[in-house]
């Protein structure tokens, strides 16, 4: 099976680096990557009432991509360390093996198990949000 890795950057006007970004996919998802990782200053990823996602895990989002199944992780740089760790707990052995990776969990655990939202988890953080 052959993987293809995809780094990316994003800059602004004055070259300030606003975007970090990495790809891996192993052919499984046609309309997306297999795993998505980026990492950006976000004020969002800190209020859980924009992503009630992070409530739990505040500078840290990973989710499955609805349509694919695919995985997301949004990350900030200003997110605990072992949020940072967890985002890149990345595993390609199983790209190599004869059994191949058969979700997007096999090559990032981490964010994989992260990425079950579970609404009563968040229902207490989510109080404060009702408009």
């Amino acid at each position: 099976m052959n993987a293809h890795f995809a780094p990316r950057i994003v800059f602004d006007i004055n070259g300030n680096v606003l975007e970090k970004g990495l790809g891996i996919d192993d052919g499984q998802y046609h309309q997306s990557l297999t795993v998505g990782i980026d990492v950006r200053k976000d004020a969002r990823l800190f209020d859980p009432c924009d992503h009630p996602g992070v409530a739990n895990h505040l500078g840290y989002l990973p989710s499955r991509v609805m349509r694919t199944g695919a995985l997301g992780v949004e990350i900030s740089p200003d997110a605990d360390q072992d949020f940072i760790r967890r985002a890149f707990d990345i595993h390609l052995d199983c790209l190599n093996s004869v059994r191949g990776c058969k979700t997007p969990g096999d090559i990032a655990p981490a964010p994989w198990q992260d990425s079950v939202f579970r609404t009563d988890d968040y229902q207490e953080s989510l109080k404060s949000c009702s408009k």
